[in-house]
């Protein structure tokens, strides 16, 4: 490889031009990571707060669950037909339990795949830095 001191003008502007070409390609690429990377943050924190509301929902279904079965115990002893109907509504209560149960270990599955790209994206990041900043 010529060393710059045995190149003529010609040949040092134009590899001058190609590394500029390569710095601008580089700073174009971590301008588009630097975006990806807000969107990745944006929709992580999306996510943290659809799950927070989904956990407070699952608790007070819980808790609605718990007065159910209190209920239940009093109304099976007055009446058989309120106990079956509350029967029902267990039921009910249970499977939307079981349901936001499913979302929060899809949001938790959804959370991990996040946190992979994004790890994956800084490391991307970091190695085009690396580059830029040996060039």
């Amino acid at each position: 490889m010529p060393t710059m001191s045995n190149m003529n003008k010609p040949e040092l502007y134009e590899l001058c031009k190609q590394l500029q070409d390569v710095i601008i390609k580089l700073q174009f690429d971590m301008n588009c990571m630097e975006e990806e990377n807000k969107l990745v943050n944006q929709n992580s924190e999306n996510l943290l707060k659809e799950m927070v509301e989904m956990k407070e929902e699952n608790k007070k279904l819980k808790e609605d669950n718990i007065r159910l079965d209190e209920l239940w115990e009093e109304e099976f002893e007055s009446n058989k037909s309120k106990y079956l109907e509350l029967k029902k509504l267990k039921k009910e209560y249970l499977e939307e339990i079981s349901e936001n149960l499913k979302h929060i270990e899809e949001n938790n599955k959804l959370e991990e795949k996040l946190e992979d790209k994004t790890n994956r994206l800084t490391k991307l990041a970091q190695i085009h830095y690396e580059k830029y900043r040996d060039n």
